[in-house]
């Protein structure tokens, strides 16, 4: 006991968030053996600790004790307060005339430490008395409820470890942290299938009715849309309907299938158990490196009893139309957006009632605005909002500003607690970013586990290790793989904005061609590329302009480039230009005029197109009716862009016959975009006669017919071509062309 009220006591100083843990004696506690499992190397019992005593301290103890350990060890709203501030407070709380020295210092903070450590032993991971069997069992019940005592323990480790995980905000408190605070707002859901008519919504009970008859059901959501903390939510909701949920990350399947608890699971006697499979979509890079293995051990995995599966809507969409078999599903649901009204104003309530909402006119400030309403469809981005705060959520217009705002407080917040211990700091975005980047440079994906020794070793050396790990804790969740430390960004969006804001850093500095070659040539996804515009478009450097359309002269004549590469990097910046620019028709234009290269020509004019020019869009048609290999080419772009073919086939990419490739993605992708509201008053008109124009030759050299629900999108979308008064002899082409892919003329 002496030791670890010792070690407790130590932790004060420098905050449970900062302070040394790896070699704390409290890591060995049984409480923190059971969280993080046997095996776990020293980092993740350090945090499977912190998340004990946050969990201690918020659910065990009284209002009283709970607020001096809060302070004690930094936790909450003390984390990152001085340790000399929060001495001053402890006493305050406890007596009003006591200070830290006199008083509080001695008996007190004795007994303060005792409650918290007895507290921390009684929380001690073991199996519940009633699980284990009654000696006076006959021999085949004491079996039966031996195996469901294994199964409950292994579904127990599984649930807890679910439940560690953590969201935007509150930063410092994890899943199972969030529901039992009363945090969490209840989901609501949709049928899939029934996205565009009116629905009565539903919610989690239907679905934990649907697994108790022995359905199974498929999760669909968008990104930040709140699938994990569905999940968990789905997970203790089945628990307290008797069943046995195995709540299981999809990336973890062969992980799981090994653990000696699973014989628990799987075997005939286990009761009522149902998979909780979170995240297919993380799994994308396990499947490409061995499709058959992995379907397999997912077979087995879900085999074990009814399951729900959780994923993004188009990752989903791309695995399946890529050939990964579907697991079947007897109901296919949609986690819907939150409301103003409704949801974001009771997730304020329940921030309110818990002290965390220190500005009551935040709702205000949101109805108020039609982007910041807008933002809090998305819980992920509710969250951040609540983080960055009024004031500054008032200059905010887009997800991109978000970002750039809540990580910027985030890293504030970061290098105070640093500084408060006494070291330098002032760097915690850099290293965030410079982490960023590294993964992205070796190939890696924003949904990839990271190989963190491998990371920490090319960081640039702005802290000692110590206290660069620290700050890469603040947005990493480690956890261990083969023996093997790893880790994974709080949420995968986050990677993609810095990436996106170290490439913006580097192309202020005005890099030479062969630099900027170097930072282009991978040709960012998609959702990089729209951090990085949005970044740009508020730049206020001067040079940019020239920055970029000298760079793509510069990049057309270096030498030590793949051609590849070089069409790459070109297409980007004319991507880029035409995206960030708002007049920037003539600068293209005059790109144009010295381009001999049918790749980038058909690029620039569509980049043209995508400004509202109608020479370009006159010149373009020009080419595409009378050259099929034109027409070949830019089926192959749209096909590329949308999924359908690997990125490693070009540029150029061709569509030629036997048109191999698959369409689907694409189909679906632009279908959708063309369907939203907003599209026709977003997007030239001229830059959606040749996206439709494409999609549609993408559909009549396959024979394909549009599907009969898209083809009153495709009528409204030539209609509103019609009205902004197109060229009539080319409406004329673009509806011939849809009759042929099944549209009435």
């Amino acid at each position: 006991m002496e030791s670890f009220a010792a070690a407790l006591r130590a932790l004060i100083t420098p905050g449970v968030y900062a302070a040394e843990l790896e070699t704390s004696p409290l890591l060995d506690l049984p409480a923190v053996e059971a969280r993080a499992g046997p095996d776990a190397p020293r980092t993740v019992r350090a945090q499977a600790f912190i998340e004990l005593l946050q969990n201690v301290i918020n659910l065990r103890l009284s209002t009283t004790d709970r607020q001096a350990a809060s302070i004690l060890f930094g936790i909450g709203n003390w984390s990152g307060m001085p340790v000399r501030e929060r001495h001053y407070e402890v006493a305050k709380l406890r007596n009003k005339r006591w200070t830290w020295e006199r008083n509080y210092r001695k008996e007190p903070l004795t007994r303060d430490l005792l409650t918290v450590l007895r507290a921390l032993i009684r929380e001690d991971g073991a199996p519940s008395e009633a699980a284990a069997p009654a000696a006076t069992e006959p021999a085949a019940a004491a079996q039966e409820s031996r195996h469901d005592a294994e199964a409950e323990s292994e579904a127990e480790f599984h649930l807890r470890r679910l439940g560690r995980r953590r969201t935007a905000y509150p930063l410092d408190m994890s899943l199972e942290q969030l529901q039992q605070a009363g945090l969490i707002v209840p989901v609501k859901l949709g049928r899939y299938h029934e996205r565009q008519a009116s629905h009565q919504s539903a919610h989690l009970d239907d679905i934990v009715r649907c697994l108790d008859d022995g359905s199974s059901a498929l999760l669909l959501g968008e990104p930040g849309a709140g699938k994990t903390l569905a999940m968990y939510q789905l997970a203790t909701a089945c628990t307290e309907a008797g069943m046995t949920s195995i709540p299981v990350r999809a990336r973890d399947t062969a992980e799981v299938l090994a653990r000696e608890g699973w014989a628990g699971i799987a075997g005939p006697a286990a009761s009522r158990v149902v998979v909780l499979l979170d995240g297919l979509d993380e799994a994308v890079e396990l499947i490409d490196q061995n499709r058959e293995q992995f379907a397999a051990d997912l077979n087995k995995l879900l085999s074990a009893g009814p399951y729900v599966v959780s994923s993004r809507v188009r990752e989903y969409e791309e695995l399946i139309s890529g050939g990964f078999p579907d697991p079947g599903f007897d109901v296919v649901y949609v986690i819907e957006p939150w409301t103003l009204e409704t949801e974001f104003r009771e997730y304020l309530s329940r921030l309110a009632r818990a002290g965390l909402l220190t500005e009551p006119t935040l709702y205000e400030a949101v109805v108020g605005s039609d982007d910041l309403a807008r933002l809090v469809s998305r819980p992920l981005y509710a969250r951040m909002l609540t983080f960055v705060g009024e004031q500054a959520a008032r200059g905010l217009r887009d997800q991109v500003s978000l970002y750039g705002e809540y990580l910027t407080k985030l890293s504030r917040v970061t290098d105070y607690s640093l500084e408060s211990q006494g070291v330098p700091a002032g760097c915690a975005l850099r290293l965030w970013q410079s982490a960023a980047w590294i993964i992205y440079a070796s190939g890696g994906a924003a949904d990839d586990v990271i190989p963190l020794a491998d990371v920490e070793q090319k960081l640039p050396g702005l802290l000692p290790r110590p206290y660069t790990r620290r700050v890469l804790d603040q947005i990493i969740e480690r956890g261990s793989s083969h023996g093997r430390e790893t880790g994974e960004f709080i949420h995968y969006s986050f990677y993609e904005y810095l990436v996106a804001r170290e490439a913006y850093d580097r192309i202020l500095r005005n890099p030479g061609p062969d630099d900027l070659a170097e930072i282009l040539k991978g040709d960012f996804p998609r959702e990089i590329r729209h951090y990085l515009i949005g970044q740009l478009r508020v730049s206020n450097d001067t040079n940019l302009r020239e920055t970029l359309l000298g760079s793509y002269t510069s990049v057309r004549r270096i030498v030590n480039i793949s051609d590849r590469d070089r069409l790459a990097v070109c297409n980007l910046l004319i991507y880029l230009i035409s995206r960030v620019f708002e007049s920037c028709e003539e600068w293209l234009r005059g790109l144009l005029a010295e381009e001999d290269d049918v790749f980038l020509r058909h690029s620039i004019l569509w980049a043209m197109c995508h400004v509202g020019s109608g020479w370009a869009l006159r010149e373009f048609f020009g080419e595409l009716a009378a050259e099929p290999a034109a027409r070949s080419e830019c089926r192959g772009y749209l096909l590329y862009y949308y999924g359908d073919i690997p990125q490693g086939e070009g540029p150029p990419y061709h569509d030629d016959p036997p048109f191999a490739a698959e369409c689907s993605l694409t189909y679906r992708r632009v279908m959708d975009m063309f369907g939203h509201d907003d599209f026709t008053a977003a997007v030239a008109p001229e830059r959606c006669f040749i996206d439709m124009y494409t999609l549609l030759d993408i559909l009549v050299v396959r024979g394909i017919a549009l599907e009969p629900a898209d083809k009153s999108v495709t009528s409204k979308i030539l209609q509103s071509m019609r009205a902004a008064e197109l060229p009539a002899a080319l409406l004329t082409r673009l509806a011939k062309l849809a009759a042929r892919a099944g549209l009435a003329e």
